[in-house]
């Protein structure tokens, strides 16, 4: 047998021989091809066509391109899917029988990450259903449903599947022996393949697990990579390697397939390696090729193996699409591997070079990639360098392989490229649709956005075939072009060519439009309101919702609401690089494309050039446009008397993204977006600077009652304060109303976990908020609601299981004063559980832990700032919890059935500073931020009962707290007089003596501290009571006087 070496140097010198077969082919062809299809070929150059400028993918997470016809010949169109560097994950829809393309945008705002790209399912009603998820540092997917077959024009709401996991990678199946189940793989549990079945969307949309999740496999690496394939009967195969190939040398690939009829895992022989969801099968790299032989794919001696693709050849038998790295990560080799029937035989193709991109000493694996037709994989598709007139650049070349897996012949795809062209996949059921490969077009730096590498991965996506938008003509139909630099009608202004707007002032445009119509603009939102009404019709608006910072469409009665925030993920070019479960604050939108387009009863939003929102609805043809309703600016507005088709729109977005920022104007449109709250209860949040960066300076007209800095002083009576902001020379007044103290009107959010408190929305499990703010709670994990938060089945190292509540996001916005109350019973009280942890992340929360027992502030990453408690909290039985700061004096206090057992003014940041930094979207109770952490330690979820969960936006007194905790929910306000008791502490043999402040009648009722009254008096003057029918502890004294009054008092008993 000949050596290796000599069997590469053969299929090189016929590499070389067909490549320049390919050339002459090539010039003929350029020379004498239609006119249509030269338009991407120049200079001898083709890169091929392109799908989208900004866009990329992984390939772990598969198919992300998918072609779909139904048997009834009304669909035939190809997805094609991939997420940009700003975070918005998209999808190019092609449909053949119109020769129409579209873009659309599927989810704006997410890790902006190149492993988050989307993956398609055709569903049994031929709906597309696409998933998507963050790269392995949040526990959930996502997915969408096309609400019509075949169209992705028409997406549904987001929806979420709830793992107990991080997950990444999902490839969704369906197989014709289980045609009621979706089944999914992804890595997940321990980083590992994992597989788990899900159920039929149902009316809503919603889909649940009905087995699974399941571990498949347990390595001695730590990452196995996975590729999935089916049969599309009833074998899902998994081609998988060791663990990545930076940490693995050598790394070996395996090959398995799980019966979906037994649910067993077994091996390419048919040997059964055992059952999914009954223990993991174990992969030890050392001893598994002896004790699985036909589980192995490749033993390299020294390299370095990593898999790219798995498919079902014509004959039945798997492929796979592998390479070999070298031990140093310098040389990277493409190789075909089939399974003959006895073995897998393996066909060098290519030397693929190195690393692929731009970065030195950054993923050194990462090759050009390649792909088999799944359709036929006699036929794969390699990303290799060549030497050209730009340098070396990676070009796409095809080989063909012999039935018996030997090279027969290459091709070159693309040739003299400007850029690299990798990461080659073959649309998956292509057949022979034209539209067959799409790639990678571009440099490439990191796979994330970070301030390590802010440029992220700016490819773009190409492609064989030539998509048409549609014809550009921006002069047909055009009935208004207004630039703002004449006279309008309205009562909103003009300034050197825009149109300055407020939340009542527009401009009003009289039009004549047919049936179908176009509006189109380019508004800048202040960014410190970023809400409102952009415009307006006689028929239908369109605007921005202010809690949800996402577009809606109202009509009549009915609002429809985009799914996608609008604004983008570039603050991930100021963070730094990981993966760390974070929702950092989203940027918001400059300037911006919107266009409004209606045809034969189909209203379209796009924003930036995608497809946003497709409302069907008749009858929406408008007489007047109102341009404004919001506090911002308009660069220009066109309105039409047709419909646009996606490349007009694209060109019109060219204008408005080219758009020099009017920074003159800011000043105005900040101050006029100033608020104050026009009735006050509590500590205001002034900001000390505008969006922009420019100090606001602010003055009292009354610093008896509220200070320039937002701190109140209570009056006895209502009181009327002008609040004055300065920025640069200009000022604005506010007129506000300081209330006497009525914590009635401090409530955030109040939960009680009682049984009928639960209630489910969008597939997602409830608790109510008894506060009146409708901020209600998530449950989530293993979480019962049983009369209390019932956590009594977490443990300390299952983070993915354990249960916890998640308040919503925001409530940390305004809040500078507060108090937290709640009502424990741990049942275990090892390391340090936290109780609730409210905030971003782990390096951004205010929190209580139980043991050691203290309150915290963590702050933009910096040192935890702790009050610590003297003592410990006792197990297994209950203990009523306080914590309070005010922000006056920065003075935080805890509070243990009803005493201070804790003071100290070293927390020095208020709740608002945090969302300040970062959205509060991980409002925990019963969860540490530390979960998704590899350095967690002690920093553990709580295990126990919580009730009585209570937030409010004020300190409250010793007294308020007591008695909100005896079981009030509606507090009237307390008397600043009070009565005497005396001796307090009294010894419980003695007598006490109450003494109230005159000689009224009055009842006194006593209460122990879970609000059962435990005796009543009724006394006039002096009183004496013997106090030794009472048990030591704290007591709630109220005494309630004839004429209303009543004043409260604690009693200590030893």
């Amino acid at each position: 047998m000949f050596p290796e070496k000599y069997y590469k140097a053969i299929a090189l010198y016929n590499l070389y021989r067909m490549n320049r077969l390919f050339r002459l082919v090539f010039l003929f062809l350029a020379f004498t091809a239609s006119p249509g299809s030269l338009s991407a070929r120049t200079n001898n150059t083709f890169s091929g066509y392109e799908v989208t400028p900004k866009g990329a993918w992984c390939w772990f997470a598969d198919p992300r391109a998918l072609h779909h016809e139904n048997a009834a010949g009304t669909i035939k169109n190809a997805y094609i899917g991939y997420i940009d560097v700003h975070g918005n994950i998209k999808a190019t829809q092609q449909n053949f029988i119109t020769g129409k393309s579209t873009e659309v945008l599927i989810r704006s705002y997410f890790q902006p990450d190149d492993h988050d790209n989307p993956t398609f399912l055709i569903l049994p009603d031929d709906r597309v259903m696409i998933f998507y998820s963050r790269h392995t540092d949040e526990a959930c997917f996502y997915y969408r449903i096309s609400k019509k077959p075949g169209d992705i024009t028409s997406l549904g709401k987001e929806m979420k599947i709830e793992t107990s996991h991080n997950t990444t990678y999902p490839s969704p199946f369906i197989l014709s022996d289980d045609p009621d189940n979706i089944y999914l793989a992804w890595r997940g549990i321990n980083w590992h393949p994992t597989i788990a079945r899900l159920s039929m969307p149902d009316s809503n949309d919603e889909v649940k697990f009905n087995r699974g999740p399941f571990q498949i496999v347990q390595s001695t690496g730590a990452r196995p990579y996975a590729k999935y394939a089916s049969n599309g009967k009833d074998k899902i195969y998994l081609t998988y390697t060791t663990g990545h190939p930076d940490n693995e040398s050598p790394n070996y690939i395996y090959f398995n397939y799980i019966d979906i009829n037994s649910f067993q895992l077994k091996d390419i022989k048919g040997n059964a390696l055992g059952t999914i969801g009954n223990g993991v099968h174990n992969v030890n790299k050392t001893t598994y090729p002896a004790s699985y032989p036909f589980a192995m794919v490749d033993m390299p001696g020294n390299e370095r193996d990593w898999v790219w693709q798995t498919a079902i050849g014509t004959d039945g038998l798997p492929v796979i699409a592998m390479v070999r790295i070298s031990s140093d990560k310098n040389t990277h080799n493409y190789y075909y591997a089939k399974w003959t029937g006895t073995e897998w035989k393996k066909t060098f193709l290519a030397n693929g070079g190195g690393k692929f991109h731009q970065t030195s000493g950054l993923e050194l694996c990462y090759s050009g990639g390649m792909t088999l037709d799944d359709n036929d994989p006699r036929f794969v598709y390699c990303s290799v360098p060549v030497t050209g007139t730009y340098g070396t650049v990676y070009e796409i070349f095809k080989y063909t392989m012999s039935p018996e897996g030997n090279l027969l012949s290459s091709e070159a795809i693309t040739t003299n490229s400007k850029l690299n062209n990798s990461r080659p996949y073959v649309i998956q059921n292509s057949g022979n649709s034209p539209l067959k490969l799409a790639w990678m077009y571009g440099n490439y730096y990191d796979w994330i956005v970070s301030s390590t590498r802010p440029q992220g991965y700016p490819t773009a996506i190409h492609c064989n075939y030539e998509l048409n938008a549609g014809a550009v003509n921006l002069t047909e139909g055009l009935l208004t072009n207004e630039d703002f630099s004449g006279t309008i009608n309205g009562n909103a202004t003009t300034n050197n060519g825009v149109l300055v707007t407020s939340a009542d002032t527009y401009a009003t445009f009289n039009v004549s439009a047919n049936a179908d119509f176009s509006v189109s603009l380019t508004p800048y939102l202040y960014e410190g309101t970023y809400n409102g009404v952009i415009f307006s019709t006689d028929k239908f608006s369109y605007g921005i919702n202010a809690g949800t910072q996402k577009p809606y469409v109202k009509i009549g009665n009915n609002t429809f609401e985009s799914q996608n925030l609008l604004g983008t993920s570039d603050v991930w070019q100021t963070q730094s690089r990981g993966t760390g479960g974070v929702w950092y604050t989203p940027t918001k939108h400059k300037y911006f494309n919107l266009t409004v387009t209606y045809e034969n009863g189909i209203l379209r939003t796009y924003r930036n050039g995608l497809i946003d929102q497709t409302i069907e609805m008749t009858g929406l043809t408008p007489a007047t446009i109102n341009v404004g309703g919001f506090t911002g600016w308009t660069e220009d507005c066109r309105i039409y008397n047709r419909a646009l088709n996606q490349a007009e729109v694209r060109k019109l977005t060219e204008t408005s993204l080219a758009y020099t920022f009017n920074q003159a104007l800011l000043a105005d449109i900040e101050l006029l977006a100033l608020t104050v709250p026009a009735q006050i209860y509590t500590d205001v949040v002034l900001p000390t600077k505008t969006s922009s960066g420019v100090t606001i300076n602010w003055s009292s007209n009354n610093t008896n009652v509220l200070l320039s800095n937002g701190l109140v002083k209570f009056p006895e009576s209502a009181t009327t304060v002008t609040l004055t902001a300065t920025i640069a020379s200009k000022t604005k007044q506010f007129t506000c109303t300081v209330f006497p103290r009525d914590i009635n009107q401090n409530k955030v959010l109040i939960y009680r976990f009682a049984n009928s408190d639960l209630f489910t929305a969008d597939n997602q499990k409830y608790v109510t908020d008894h506060s009146g703010n409708e901020n209600h709670a998530r449950i989530m994990g293993n979480a019962q609601v049983n009369g209390t938060l019932d956590l009594t089945a977490n443990a300390a190292t299952t983070f993915s299981t354990n249960g916890y509540t998640i308040a919503p996001a925001g409530v940390l916005q305004n809040l500078r004063s507060y108090t937290f109350l709640l009502k424990i019973k741990p049942s275990a009280l090892t390391s340090q559980p936290r109780v609730y942890d409210f905030g971003s992340g782990s390096g951004n929360s205010i929190l209580l832990r139980t043991s050691a027992f203290s309150a915290g502030f963590k702050y933009n990453g910096g040192t935890t700032a702790l009050l610590n408690a003297p003592g410990t909290i006792a197990v297994n039985a209950e203990t009523l919890l306080a914590v309070s700061f005010d922000a006056t004096t920065k003075t935080t206090r805890i509070y243990s059935n009803g005493s201070q057992v804790g003071t100290g003014t070293n927390i020095i940041y208020e709740p608002w500073q945090l969302y300040a930094i970062a959205p509060d979207n991980r409002n925990y109770i019963g969860r540490t931020q530390w979960w998704d952490s590899s350095v967690a330690a002690d920093n553990i979820d709580f295990k126990g009962t919580i009730d009585d969960f209570m937030l409010y936006n004020i300190a409250l007194t010793p007294e308020e707290i007591v008695q909100l905790q005896q079981g009030n929910t509606s507090v009237g306000k307390i008397e600043k007089k009070t009565f005497n008791i005396s001796p307090n502490p009294a010894n419980r043999n003695s007598d006490i003596c109450i003494r109230p402040a005159d000689n009224a009648k009055s009842q006194l009722d006593i209460f122990n501290l879970q609000g059962k009254l435990l005796a009543s008096h009724s006394i006039e003057g002096e009183k004496n009571l013997f106090a030794g029918t009472f048990s030591p502890g704290l007591y709630l004294l109220r005494l309630s006087e004839a004429d209303g009054n009543t004043s409260f008092a604690r009693l200590i008993l030893q």
